[in-house]
């Protein structure tokens, strides 16, 4: 844990009853941030996105500073709450700012794809050009995750994880051993003996087809990004049943690539 020095709070205009927080990324020491979709002029208080400038406020500018501290991992809101707006204020506040952040950053602030939500934590940016560090190995390096980013999904296998517009979305053992199979044949149809192949290792006897469809039916409702209530009559996203073959791991923005038979 270090103090932020003088310097560092005057050239961010941070106020000084900011408390003690974790070592920032040496990119905190710069002037200009890059992000994938958008550059973070620091000591401006400016975005630009797309092209567009747009001003930040004060607060917002400490809030993105700390979230880009910690790029790829989660900053707790009480972490938040300290660094941009003071100690004392109400985590409710964090979250009115990180709402009017989001306005600025997202292309669709209401299924947020750039800064995520971990309910009961906080909350990170995602940048999916950037490798993800999941913690110091014995050499005292960083380990790297490997992430996997679609339109409004992404997937963390290690973690048994997927974020859907901007909410977590757990899965268990099964449902992240069918993602992952899915998530390496991506765009290509993985058959139920593949499947099977996977899963059990030619070692079972059972009805795994019935198996695999209860799993993955699942694993759909939990992917599914639209708020009505999952029904069979509607394309899934994500996930698509090849009839007759198995199933198909597709990314939302290339859908005309994929095949007619998948539902």
């Amino acid at each position: 844990m270090v103090e932020l020095g003088p310097e560092f709070r005057e050239r961010v205009k941070m106020p000084e009853s900011t408390r003690g927080t974790e070592l920032y990324d040496k990119a905190l020491d710069e002037d200009v941030f890059n992000h994938s979709k958008f550059k973070h002029y620091r000591k401006e208080r400016r975005l630009v996105v797309e092209g567009e400038g747009k001003r930040l406020t004060d607060i917002e500018n400490r809030l993105l500073l700390a979230l880009e501290g910690k790029l790829n991992r989660i900053r707790n809101v009480s972490e938040l709450c300290d660094i941009a707006i003071g100690e004392g204020y109400s985590p409710k506040l964090v979250k009115w700012h990180i709402s009017q952040l989001r306005r600025k950053v997202e292309q669709n602030p209401k299924k947020p794809e750039i800064i995520i939500t971990r309910r009961g934590s906080g909350y990170m940016i995602i940048d999916p050009s950037r490798e993800v560090p999941v913690g110091d190995n014995a050499e005292g390096e960083n380990d790297m995750e490997i992430v996997h980013f679609y339109h409004g999904l992404t997937y963390y296998p290690e973690r048994s994880m997927g974020v859907v517009n901007g909410q977590e979305t757990l899965l268990t053992s099964m449902e992240n051993k069918l993602l992952d199979l899915l998530n390496r044949c991506v765009n290509r149809d993985v058959t139920l003996e593949e499947f099977r192949t996977h899963l059990w290792k030619d070692e079972t006897e059972v009805n795994t087809g019935a198996i695999i469809k209860w799993h993955i039916s699942h694993l759909r409702r939990k992917l599914w990004l639209d708020e009505r209530k999952h029904e069979d009559s509607y394309k899934h996203p994500y996930i698509r049943e090849v009839r007759g073959v198995g199933y198909r791991l597709v990314d939302p923005s290339k859908m005309e690539n994929s095949n007619s038979s998948a539902t």
